[in-house]
């Protein structure tokens, strides 16, 4: 069995040899992997208003815009807004998710340019995540001389997501957009596990 390479290196490689069809998929799958950011900021509501299923690699890979502007539309209503308490610590996490969208609207946007965007400040949230994770945990993880890890445990996982995720869309199939799918879910759900934690931690 081939052995796959999850550095960012290798990271780099399938990015570098996507086509523009991959690169809106792959962008368009971090930004909904950090849903549960944005909908803290600008409200479910807005989010709900994009039905599910639009968020498939199959409707992403035809047309994206309809989709960020509901998010735009709500980031601006929501830049004016005070930002409750509980959610201060996490004001970065927030400029970072709200970054993935807004710079899809930037003068030169280009598409390739904008998935390595969302691919960067999408493992700069998980780094981040990690960060306050240990802090509401308050126990600081300990890691014997000379083993400490490159990457941050939630960085490492999103780290490996990408590369599954470019990989998949190489050939694109039913069968590898399904998995793309799950792998896409499964990430939502630990950013929003992640983000629970975080602000329990700090109540």
């Amino acid at each position: 069995m081939e052995e796959v390479d999850f550095s960012h290196e290798a990271l780099v490689r399938e990015l570098g040899e996507a086509s523009p069809e991959s690169h809106r998929i792959a962008a368009a799958m971090c930004v909904y992997r950090v849903l549960p950011v944005l909908e803290r900021r600008i409200g479910s509501g807005a989010t709900s208003a994009v039905p599910a299923g639009t968020w498939s690699p199959a409707m992403v890979a035809g047309e994206i815009f309809p989709i960020l502007e509901v998010l735009r539309a709500g980031l601006d209503v929501g830049t004016d807004e005070e930002l409750a308490e509980e959610d201060e610590e996490i004001e970065e996490i927030f400029a970072m998710t709200s970054e993935m969208v807004l710079r899809a609207f930037a003068e030169d946007f280009e598409i390739s340019r904008w998935s390595d965007w969302c691919s960067s400040l999408c493992l700069d949230v998980h780094q981040a995540f990690d960060a306050l994770v240990e802090e509401a945990d308050q126990e600081p993880r300990f890691y014997p001389a000379g083993q400490y890890p490159d990457l941050t445990e939630l960085q490492a996982c999103e780290l490996e997501d990408q590369v599954r995720i470019l990989r998949l869309l190489r050939h694109r199939s039913q069968a590898n957009d399904m998995d793309v799918v799950g792998i896409v879910e499964a990430g939502k759900a630990r950013v929003a596990a992640s983000l629970e934690q975080i602000l329990e931690g700090g109540a």
